[in-house]
């Protein structure tokens, strides 16, 4: 195998703990499917069945989630290498959850759902990565849903945005209007837009018209 994706995987905590022996047993008995893609591709659709267990490789990758017909719509990059939505490969809804497209080139390495089957009944110490990962998503989701309620409207609309992105870390950009923002904070438009403001001039954000953007979300508090 070569060292430089020997230290790729390894880089992925599904795929940690594997021995070279291991990562070469899955190369050779399993069809993997390396996709490389241009600046503009799309790789997935929010909503299309997911076939795949996709890992990035390198590159860079933008998702996008939308809810309420474009009412609000998240923007966040995909940190490399990074394993992409591993828990929809399994249970009652098995689509994505965003829609990804290239924002240059990049390079993907796709596993369809049959393989990962496989290695999960054969592979220990994959099975029990991919358990671990899972388990770790759901218990980060549940802790977002028993966040304290902020007093303050600067730590709701933090709140907010992070409830609402993939990962915790990048640049984030949020396309909603105050009003709607307002609605869903208890807050007048007048109110959001002035606190919005504020925390411009502290730097963590840039409001316009319609649009939030975070340089980087772990400073958003």
């Amino acid at each position: 195998m070569d060292s430089r994706m020997y230290e790729t995987l390894n880089a992925i905590p599904l795929f940690q703990g594997m021995n070279g022996i291991e990562l070469n047993q899955i190369l050779d008995t399993c069809p993997l499917r390396i996709e490389c893609l241009e600046k503009g591709d799309t790789l997935v659709r929010q909503g299309e069945l997911a076939r795949n267990l996709t890992v990035l490789l390198s590159g860079r990758l933008r998702a996008s989630v939308s809810w309420g017909d474009d009412c609000l719509v998240v923007t966040e990059e995909v940190p490399c290498p990074s394993l992409i939505e591993c828990d929809v490969l399994y249970g009652i809804q098995r689509e994505w959850g965003a829609t990804y497209t290239a924002t240059g080139d990049c390079t993907l390495l796709l596993i369809p759902k049959e393989d990962v089957n496989r290695m999960m009944g054969t592979m220990e110490v994959f099975r029990l990565n991919y358990l671990n990962t899972v388990c770790a998503l759901s218990q980060k989701r549940r802790q977002r849903a028993w966040t304290e309620p902020a007093p303050r409207l600067r730590e709701r609309i933090a709140l907010f945005v992070k409830a609402r992105t993939l990962g915790q870390t990048g640049p984030v950009e949020v396309r909603i209007r105050m009003r709607d923002l307002g609605m869903h904070l208890g807050a007048t438009r007048s109110l959001i837009s002035q606190v919005l403001h504020t925390m411009q001039d502290d730097g963590v954000l840039t409001a316009a018209r319609g649009r939030i953007m975070i340089p980087e979300l772990k400073e958003l508090r």
